[in-house]
């Protein structure tokens, strides 16, 4: 029983190292790559507009003559890279 016991908190200390590790390399990641303001960070494809109090970023491609299609995501991600 004492070996399994071992066992069990090895992996169970393996598996928290582990996870520690990579919330650390996320953070760091992150913290390196979110140095730029928003306007430095967007992708060349789009602009910034002013709607109300806020600010846009939206981006057009396609002829302008063709049909209308809005995507909105809905996440707090840039939507080129």
């Amino acid at each position: 029983m004492t070996k399994w016991l071992a066992y069990l908190l090895k992996t169970l200390a393996t598996i928290f190292a582990l996870l520690l590790a990579v919330i650390l390399f996320f953070t760091l990641q992150a913290n390196l790559r979110e140095t730029k303001t928003r306007q430095e960070a967007a992708p060349p494809t789009g602009r910034f507009v002013q709607a109300g109090d806020v600010e846009l970023f939206i981006q057009e491609m396609g002829p302008t003559d063709g049909q209308v299609i809005l995507f909105i995501h809905g996440t707090a991600a840039w939507s080129g890279l």
